[in-house]
């Protein structure tokens, strides 16, 4: 077969492996040619017409079946394209509303930034700092949601898969986080109005608590008393702070028809801003409607810029490639044209230049080359044959190369040094991939693992900074409440702080005036002391005078002059009786004082204050007396005694004169007697209208405070030792005039004995003078204490004064302090609130510190295990490197055998050249016994041509007839035709490396199924080493 024949082999192989059926997973599929019944190949040529018209009709229905593929996929491109102009559609309308919804989203949080900023100007003062870095958060989240959803559906196009869901994560994280903001802004926008409602309420309880007490205090000052000017001014001091109040009420009432305004335009301004959002809401819909189809148009022009540019590059292919064409049709014109001129010009030189003479000489020429001719075809012949037989034996050759036996090839020395080394490296492989395949999933094992604990610790991050944001949350509304109440605690701890400092220098002089009047009262009480002393013994001395006067029985007349004891004795035993009783009354008065005094004291304290007050501005008007003594003295005939002793003072007077002096003094006494009994009656008047109202005083006083109380019992005990002092002075000055009228009534007794007692009376007249002395002396004391009195009495009525405004003042901080103790009963209920909620705090940062611990440990289990892969993986490098080193050996080994190599390359050089040599010889002798075994072949072949022959003619013999020698002949016949393996079909493939010929379906059978060997000779085939025969 020739050359051109193989090719065509080769291409119809090629062919049916493209379009035969596809019976071989990885190989091309195979075309079954189905030649007609009618058709018998003459000749290889018309096999070959054959063929390319099977192959131009398949090519034909493939290139049918292609254009049917094609208008199906263009159906289906035009379908996805609508598909995704409805997806791109749905994402554009998804995009504009979610865009939409975060600018919803965002005025909203500014609507409520702005609502909640002038009501919490006060908090944001003390929250600036806290508050800051949330606002620059918030301006960048939504600078960062405009900027990520302006350009969202185009950058669609260019990103991946995970790419895409992490934006998409992040875009959700923004609206969610747009949400909970809005969230948060409503709920604090409900606290503040809850806390306003509470306030409102409070407020109001307040104004009606005030309003009652107004009115309590207006019944109050209703009750005035008719005789004081200090009730005035109260009246007036409690009117002005319930002025106050009316003016608060009236503020009050004000401030909520302003609330109720403002509340009013409000709403009005919150309607406009809705309508106004509404509007641009609507504006802003269609607008990114418009941007959406503007964006849809330009990705649709951006598309068919694309196939233009497509177009046009096909174009100029398709341009480029016509004028090569073109450039080769005229080339071939101009090659067509030069070999029509060439070969016409050939023809006319010969038809010219023959001539006669050479005509024989080319005949004869003609002749032995025509010998020539046949000798050298006899030659060629011959040479054909060896040729052919050559190209057999190299077609067997071939044949035995490829199909080597098994034996041969691992009986060599290179194959089992290859196999050794094969099988060292294939385990060394294994081994690697084993470690390789280990230590990867190790690290798909590390990887996943560390993944899910950044997974669980991000879960965890995000559950405990959700848990700090809300404690932080409630911890900053307590401090702003506490802050609050720090701030109106301190407002009120600065008022008291002013007042008390307004109220020091007032303490500090009341102080000393009151350290001053206890030091005064008790120099009183020592002169007190001592006049009691001097009183008991001039009682003492007077007594002891009247025992001798009564031994005596002589009355004593000044100047010497015995007076008779029958003239007026009633007038004189009527006023030693009075003088008696006065003295006795006094000494009772005083004692019944002194014992009354310690028992009544608790009584007088309540009621002491007020007494003294009418007592003094009596005193002041001098209308009453100051005590009961008083009134004793002014009735007693001390007063006639004084008289008299000035009177017996006078040793020069008469008798006429003490007479007419009696008689006068009698008539004075009765008429002061009379106006004695008209003042009492008056004074009597008095003090029921000063008890109604120490009635009144004393209902007020039982509400004062304990210190108040203290303070005026104090003040009643200092004037309680005064009117003591001034009784002790008035019956003093009685016991000096009861000393004279005795000092008289010795001189008139003494008449008989004057010569005797005339030296006692001298004696007694020294006593005297130097008792007058006393007495000047004593009167110049009382006028200095009554002038220190005054003084005291002024510096009392200004401390009265300055005590009223304390009280009032006292009574004010008694509020305050009222007021502060609730607050700090409140501040010690929020502190110990604050303290449980540090506690729970506490736990929880406990409990988290716990949890961070175990999630330590867990690190630290994890940073072991990656020291040990990292361990692991040092030990892979050394491995690795013992491995590097050992490749470097079987290198240097590979260059050894390189060189060995080319040595036995010599070598084998060397013995192809006595090969060579000795293939020579072979040749020769081969060609001889070639010629030798040609002529035995054909006498073997004319020997089985006999025996065929011979034996036909012995089955002839044999045989009644002839047709059973005919149909065994057809049984052998059509036993060769059958398939030797499956014995039932004919045979229609051969194999190309054994020629054996089988049926189709068996060797079809036995690929498929694997078994890819010749069942004569067992030799492998592939899908190309087998065809079909087409016998006629």
């Amino acid at each position: 077969m020739s050359s051109s024949n193989k090719r065509n082999l080769s291409s119809v192989s090629t062919d049916q492996t493209d379009c035969g059926g596809e019976f071989v997973g990885k190989k091309r599929p195979r075309i079954n040619l189905d030649f007609d019944a009618k058709f018998i190949a003459s000749s290889q040529d018309d096999l070959d017409i054959e063929l390319l018209r099977i192959q131009n009709r398949r090519l034909a229905e493939r290139h049918n079946h292609r254009l049917k593929i094609e208008s199906e996929l263009r159906n289906q491109i035009e379908h996805l394209e609508k598909k995704q102009l409805n997806d791109d559609t749905k994402l554009y309308v998804i995009n504009r509303y979610w865009n939409q919804l975060n600018e919803d989203m965002r005025l909203l949080l500014e609507r409520f930034e702005i609502t909640s900023a002038p009501n919490e100007t006060n908090n944001r003062a003390s929250s600036i700092d806290a508050n800051s870095d949330s606002t620059d958060d918030e301006n960048e989240d939504s600078r960062n949601e405009s900027t990520e959803t302006a350009s969202f559906v185009r950058q669609l196009a260019n990103i991946d898969k995970e790419e895409l869901d992490e934006q998409l994560e992040k875009r959700v994280l923004l609206s969610t986080t747009a949400v909970s903001k809005v969230l948060k802004a409503f709920d604090r926008i409900v606290k503040r109005n809850e806390k306003v409602m509470i306030a409102l309420k409070e407020c109001s309880t307040e104004c009606s608590v005030k309003s009652e007490l107004s009115a309590d205090e207006k019944d109050s000052d209703t009750i005035k008393s008719p005789d004081r000017d200090n009730d005035d001014k109260e009246t007036l001091d409690l009117k002005s702070p319930s002025k106050k109040k009316y003016k608060k009420i009236n503020l009050d009432e004000t401030v909520r028809e302003l609330n109720e305004e403002l509340t009013k335009e409000n709403k009005n301004l919150n309607n406009l801003v809705t309508s106004l959002h509404e509007k641009y809401r609507t504006i802003t819909l269609k607008h990114n409607q418009l941007n959406d189809k503007i964006e849809s148009k330009d990705f649709e022009i951006d598309e068919l810029k694309n196939r233009i540019d497509g177009l046009e590059f096909e174009l100029n292919k398709y341009k480029i490639r016509e004028q090569r064409l073109e450039g080769h049709l005229i080339e071939a014109r101009e090659k067509l044209r030069s070999h029509q001129d060439h070969g016409s010009s050939n023809t006319s030189d010969t038809s010219e230049g023959i001539s006669s003479t050479k005509i024989e000489d080319l005949k004869l020429e003609l002749e032995e080359q025509k010998e020539m001719a046949s000798s050298r075809l006899v030659e060629l012949e011959q040479l054909n044959n060896k040729y052919k037989e050559t190209l057999k034996l190299l077609e067997k050759y071939k044949i035995d190369l490829q199909c080597l036996p098994d034996s041969v090839i691992k009986e060599s020395a290179e194959f089992k040094s290859l196999q050794s080394h094969f099988s060292v490296l294939f385990n060394e492989s294994m081994q690697l991939k084993t470690q390789l395949e280990e230590t990867r999933q190790q690290l798909s094992n590390a990887k996943n693992y560390h993944i899910r604990q950044i997974e669980q610790m991000e879960a965890e991050e995000l559950t405990l900074q959700k848990r700090l944001r809300n404690e932080c949350i409630q911890l900053e509304d307590a401090l702003a409440q506490t802050r609050k109440e720090y701030d109106v605690l301190r407002l009120e701890f600065e008022q008291t702080l002013t007042a008390n400092e307004q109220a020091v220098p007032i303490n500090r002089e009341m102080r000393s005036l009151i350290t001053s009047l206890q030091n005064h009262t008790q120099q009183l009480k020592g002169e007190n002391s001592r006049i009691k002393k001097k009183l008991k013994e001039s009682n003492i001395e007077v007594g002891r005078l009247k025992q001798i006067i009564e031994q005596n029985g002589m009355k004593v007349c000044c100047g010497g002059i015995v007076l008779p004891m029958n003239k007026n004795p009633e007038i004189n035993t009527n006023e030693s009786t009075d003088t008696t009783k006065i003295s006795v009354g006094n000494s009772q008065n005083i004692k019944s004082e002194s014992g009354t005094d310690s028992s009544n004291d608790v009584k007088t304290s309540e009621t002491g204050s007020c007494d003294q007050e009418i007592r003094k501005e009596k005193q002041a008007k001098g209308e009453v007396p100051t005590s009961p003594h008083q009134l004793i003295v002014k009735n007693s005939p001390s007063t006639q005694n004084s008289d008299l002793s000035d009177v017996y003072q006078n040793p020069e007077s008469t008798e006429d004169a003490s007479m007419a002096h009696r008689s006068h003094s009698s008539a004075s006494s009765i008429h002061r007697k009379t106006e004695d009994i008209r003042e009492l009656k008056s004074q009597l008047k008095k003090s029921w209208e000063s008890q109604k109202e120490m009635r009144l005083l004393l209902d007020t006083f039982r509400s004062v405070d304990k210190e108040k109380r203290d303070k005026v019992q104090l003040i009643v005990g200092e004037k309680k030792l005064r009117s003591e002092l001034e009784e002790l002075r008035q019956h003093h000055k009685k016991c000096l005039d009861e000393k004279r009228s005795s000092s008289s009534f010795d001189r008139r007794m003494s008449g008989s004995k004057f010569d005797e007692e005339h030296r006692k009376i001298n004696k007694y007249e020294e006593i005297i003078k130097e008792l007058q002395k006393n007495v000047t002396i004593h009167k110049q004391q009382e006028e200095a204490l009554l002038n220190e009195m005054e003084v005291t009495g002024q510096a009392f009525e200004d401390m009265q004064e300055q005590n009223c405004r304390l009280i009032q003042q006292l009574r004010e901080k008694d509020d305050a302090n009222f007021k502060l103790m609730s607050e700090r009963i409140k501040s010690n209920q929020i502190h110990k609130l604050l303290k449980e909620e540090k506690e729970i705090l506490a736990e929880q940062i406990v409990a988290q510190q716990n949890q961070i611990e175990s999630q330590n440990q867990v690190v630290r289990k994890l940073e072991e295990k990656e020291r040990i892969l990292q361990n692991t993986i040092a030990l892979s490098a050394k491995e690795l490197s013992f491995r590097q080193q050992a490749m470097d050996c079987l290198r240097r080994k590979a260059v050894e055998s390189t060189q060995s190599s080319a040595d036995l390359r010599r070598h084998l050089d060397k013995y192809w050249t006595q090969i060579q040599d000795a293939q020579s010889i072979v040749a020769d002798k081969t060609s001889a016994w070639q010629q030798e075994a040609f002529k035995t072949k054909r006498l073997h072949e004319e020997v089985l041509t006999l025996k065929r022959k011979y034996e036909r003619a012995k089955k002839f013999e044999l045989a009644a007839t002839a047709d059973e020698v005919l149909q065994e002949e057809i049984r052998e016949l059509r036993e060769e035709l059958t398939c030797p393996s499956c014995k039932t079909k004919r045979k229609d493939a051969v194999l190309n490396k054994c020629f054996h010929v089988f049926c189709y379906d068996c060797l079809k059978t036995r690929y498929e199924t694997r078994q890819r060997k010749c069942p004569k000779c067992n030799q492998s085939f592939s899908a190309n080493d087998f065809h079909r025969l087409y016998l006629a």
